[in-house]
């Protein structure tokens, strides 16, 4: 029993520490922006770029107080091509106002290793900067994870023993 325990604590370690870890603060900025290791803001028109290994999600926001013809918008691009996050457009023509998308999550269909580009772009105008926000959650330290594995195992173990 002992020893079932500790392979499921070692192999939740072995697996844990290989998790995806996203620094922003790693990233370049071309533009105006600013970066830490869980959250960047870029405006007006700037791009994030940075290298990620085992990339799964990602949080975004959008946020402009532009309206069409100023068709604002934000994106990211990998190695298989950009996509659109939204725009001014998405939005909806708000004037006087700002709207926002919220804050949305983009998840792979497959663990992204790569090169990463987030951008925002600012159309035709520069008084109106839109913003696109990145954000990313902590990962917790694999011996967490661990730990919480022979908890686990332990009160099987504990819940087994007390049934027979």
């Amino acid at each position: 029993m002992k020893r079932s325990i500790l392979a499921v604590a070692f192999a939740s370690a072995s697996m844990l520490a290989n998790a995806a870890v996203l620094d922003l603060s790693t990233f370049v900025v071309s533009g105006s922006g600013t970066t830490s290791s869980l959250l960047a803001s870029i405006t007006g028109t700037t791009t994030l770029a940075g290298n990620v290994t085992g990339l799964t999600s990602f949080s975004w926001k959008f946020t402009t107080p532009d309206y069409i013809p100023f068709n604002d918008y934000s994106f990211f691009t990998t190695s298989s091509g950009t996509t659109n996050l939204s725009s001014v457009g998405d939005l909806g023509n708000v004037v006087g106002g700002v709207s926002s998308t919220g804050w949305k999550t983009f998840t792979f269909a497959n663990a992204y290793t790569g090169q990463l580009i987030f951008g925002v772009k600012d159309v035709q105008d520069a008084q109106l900067p839109s913003e696109l926000q990145i954000a990313v959650a902590p990962v917790p330290e694999p011996e967490t994870y661990a730990l919480m594995g022979v908890g686990l195992v332990g009160l099987l173990a504990a819940r087994r023993r007390k049934a027979n």
